[in-house]
């Protein structure tokens, strides 16, 4: 009988030998198929393929100066409406902005800074540029640190849309270049102008190519300066100067005190003070 069995044994084993190795391969391709079919033909989006844009800064509304003259107006009282920030050495004359400890205008920055306790440059530093106002406003978060009179471009109305149209771009930037003391208005602080918004609109309309608007999206991507040599033009900072001879020229001969090619200018003694308080990467809102 045992030696009857030994082929029927032999068999036996060899079978489940088979069928091991068919079960194997079988589980190998499970894991090597994907389990979705790749459609091969599919179109890929260049757009996709990049890191997101940054997301822009979005005040809070109750950070601005003319949400609280609207609160006082609608019978909100000093002591409410001071609650949402806190100013010191404005130029408006509005006591909504005198607070007790507030600073006569003109009070230097560094004062400033030493009697709020804020190092230079200062903690999340942002700045708010208001075209109609002509007006400069430096925060260092919710904190109104001081706000400065300004130039614009010799077209003051409008966002700035192609090369040589004098107009200040409107949106939200970031200083891209920090150039001290070695600028033709001596101190440039350079903004991400065109952004993404500018650039898209430009590359719908065919202002620009697609190449140079993947261009523009991969450098604001990594939070760098654009390209300024397309037909949006570029080169459009903060920067001094108003107080210069040249600048006195333009104002002179054109009888507005916006004298630049775009750019947003100030005094080379005020430029220097936004300098210090300001870094790579701070980011600037300019609103109509």
């Amino acid at each position: 009988m045992p030696k009857k069995s030994l082929p029927l044994r032999l068999h036996h084993c060899g079978l489940a030998i088979i069928v091991s190795a068919a079960l194997a391969n079988v589980a190998h391709a499970a894991d090597t198929q994907p389990s979705v079919p790749f459609a091969v033909d599919r179109p890929i989006d260049p757009i996709a393929q990049l890191p997101p844009a940054p997301a822009p800064y979005q005040p809070a509304p109750s950070l601005t100066k003319d949400f609280i003259i609207a609160q006082l107006q609608n019978g909100a009282s000093d002591s409410s409406a001071s609650t949402n920030v806190v100013v010191m050495g404005t130029t408006t004359s509005s006591t909504a902005f005198q607070p007790a400890t507030g600073q006569p205008v003109g009070t230097p920055l560094l004062d400033i800074a030493h009697r709020l306790k804020l190092p230079l440059p200062l903690p999340s530093a942002r700045i708010v540029v208001t075209k109609s106002q002509r007006r400069l406003d430096l925060f260092s978060g919710q904190i109104l640190v001081k706000s400065f009179p300004v130039a614009l471009g010799s077209q003051p109305v409008g966002p700035k849309q192609s090369q040589g149209d004098s107009r200040t771009p409107e949106g939200q930037y970031y200083i891209c270049t920090r150039n001290a003391n070695n600028s033709a208005f001596h101190t440039f602080l350079g903004l991400s102008y065109p952004a993404l918004p500018d650039a898209t609109k430009a590359v719908n309309n065919k202002t620009i190519s697609w190449r140079e608007y993947m261009v523009i999206r991969q450098r604001l991507a990594s939070r760098g300066a654009p390209p300024w040599g397309t037909r949006l033009g570029g080169w459009v900072g903060i920067h001094g100067g108003t107080d210069g001879a040249f600048a006195q020229k333009k104002i002179k001969e054109r009888g507005s005190k916006d004298w630049t090619a775009g750019c947003i200018a100030l005094t080379n003694a005020e430029i220097d003070e936004i300098y210090k308080a300001t870094q790579l990467g701070t980011p600037v809102l300019v609103q109509p």
